[in-house]
């Protein structure tokens, strides 16, 4: 839940050609702040391609990332390396086709997670591995066969799977027989 006090870093990303990445994030805080003092990462309408490692290394107390139709295609395991404290991730309207595996292996806190809008096909069997997520949106994506093995790591956790839009016309037998759900 956002609390009205949190100090937020508004991404803006000069990338006219997409190339994958930057190192840092320049910007100017207010007086008494700085990058530890950041807890939400909001970007919108921007040309990143990736999702940078850049943001959890110089905000090393985040909680919350939301990047919205800024035309992320991949997301790499490096992206959520740094984030221990983050709990929220939000990144919908891109153009991701899969998770990889040990993409939130850094991110015990992590109880959120949106991707909501990509065109994900699939998410790789350890993608989730390391986090507690009870709510995953994975609505309005491309995803035609259902594999339970990623959702395996966070069994004990989810609670609130979306798949809603999606290209699933069947799903196995049992498919959610160990997962905690309501």
């Amino acid at each position: 839940d956002l609390q009205p006090n949190f100090y937020i870093c508004t991404l803006t990303s000069h990338n006219p050609r997409g190339f994958d990445g930057f190192t840092s994030i320049p910007g100017n805080h207010t007086t008494g702040m700085n990058d530890s003092n950041v807890l939400l990462v909001y970007s919108r309408l921007q040309n990143m391609r990736i999702v940078s490692s850049a943001i959890c290394r110089q905000f090393p107390n985040l909680i919350e990332i939301m990047i919205f139709e800024s035309h992320i295609e991949r997301i790499t395991p490096a992206a959520f390396q740094h984030c221990s404290n983050i709990e929220y991730v939000f990144i919908n309207y891109g153009f991701i086709r899969t998770v990889p595996d040990n993409t939130f292996m850094n991110s015990p806190r992590l109880s959120y997670v949106s991707l909501m809008a990509n065109r994900l096909t699939n998410l790789a069997p350890n993608s989730l591995r390391g986090s507690s997520i009870d709510f995953l949106d994975l609505s309005h994506n491309l995803i035609s066969v259902f594999n339970p093995a990623p959702f395996e790591p966070i069994n004990a956790t989810l609670r609130v799977l979306d798949l809603l839009n999606n290209r699933l016309t069947t799903l196995p037998y049992a498919a959610f027989e160990n997962i905690n759900g309501e």
